[in-house]
């Protein structure tokens, strides 16, 4: 029986073109190992310490399951893995009971739970993140999952860029503050011929038209089930396709932005597209609430303080809206009847 990767450093791991053979299983970690009774691994204590991934990154792909655990991680290369688990913060890490629970960690608090480079990014069927550190945001880039659950949970903020989720079977987010999921800035110069400059590029409808696929092909989350986005701040998606064969849920502890992006010199705009092919959609903001596309096979519901929507389509269901102020709406189409409904009646009041 091939035996499983164990390897432990409280002051730091860096990985630069690693890869491991004959093993099921690794795990990274600047914990200490705590022992039970028998001998036997039962948890971890990280209190400090960077897992660092180099440009040659960590290829695991040979591999079943794959651990980070360290009180912070850099990402300057790719992580490709089939099961993907990254634990970040001070915590106790139980693996009798799988639990985590936060314990003070020694030193100076991380910049960031996690950050990736330029040319990170983490590739792997089945990624579960979950980052403890109080406030320290999530920077993630060039994230591409296929076929298991998606799970991120951070304390701070949770940035993704570039992200291509494809046949996902649901996908979690829940971040204590804002949630962001964006394009890369650099995309919006894509162009294929360096010879051409910007501005020439820009002005070219066959390029702006290939730039504009080249963003819709790195901004996808899709989930045969379900997708639920939870932020105690504010919710940004920015250019997105959100598509699941279920439900979308999306609330927000401030604003929920998912309307429109302009690129290509402000020449181009991608809407944020909103798609649950076989439920409704639910989407709650303590704030303003704007949408772009947003299209359903049953019910939608919005609840904000204000709502402004481009485009709301419930196939065979109904559109509920619920604003304390201000509503204005594009194209709304239902199947069953609809209403709207005011908190609060004030004066820039318009349907």
């Amino acid at each position: 029986q091939k035996a499983s990767v164990f390897i432990a450093n409280p002051n730091g791991i860096t990985c630069n073109g690693c890869g491991f053979v004959n093993t099921p299983a690794v795990t990274l970690s600047t914990g200490k190992p705590v022992f039970d009774k028998d001998g036997a691994l039962a948890a971890l204590a990280v209190k400090k310490g960077t897992i660092t991934i180099g440009e040659k990154g960590l290829d695991a792909t040979a591999q079943d399951d794959v651990d980070i655990i360290s009180r912070a991680a850099i990402l300057n290369g790719k992580v490709q893995a089939k099961n993907l688990t990254l634990t970040q913060g001070a915590n106790q890490v139980d693996f009798k009971h799988g639990t985590v629970v936060p314990i003070a960690g020694e030193g100076d608090s991380p910049g960031k739970a996690i950050d990736t480079g330029s040319l990170g990014g983490m590739y792997a069927n089945k990624i579960r993140l979950v980052s403890t550190e109080p406030g320290k945001e999530v920077n993630l880039a060039n994230l591409t999952a296929t076929q298991g659950d998606i799970s991120l949970t951070a304390d701070g903020k949770l940035s993704l860029v570039n992200t291509l989720i494809k046949r996902a079977k649901n996908i979690f987010l829940a971040s204590k503050g804002e949630i962001e999921i964006s394009l890369s800035p650099y995309l919006a110069k894509f162009n294929g011929n360096q010879s051409n400059t910007d501005s020439d590029v820009l002005n070219d409808d066959a390029q702006r038209e290939l730039i504009s696929q080249r963003l819709r092909q790195f901004s996808q989350l899709e989930a045969d089930e379900n997708i639920e986005i939870h932020a105690g701040a504010g919710v940004n998606l920015r250019g997105i396709s959100l598509t699941a064969g279920k439900d979308i849920t999306l609330t927000s502890g401030n604003s929920l932005d998912v309307g429109k992006v302009i690129t290509a010199n402000n020449k181009d705009t991608e809407t944020t597209k909103l798609t649950a092919k076989q439920g409704g959609i639910s989407l709650t903001a303590s704030g303003k609430a704007a949408l772009g596309d947003v299209q359903a096979k049953t019910d939608i519901t919005v609840n904000g303080k204000d709502i402004e929507a481009a485009k709301l389509t419930a196939e065979q269901g109904s559109i509920s809206l619920t604003a304390n102020g201000k509503a204005t709406l594009g194209d709304v189409q239902a199947k069953t009847d609809s209403y709207f409904q005011r908190r609060a009646v004030p004066d820039n009041h318009s349907l």
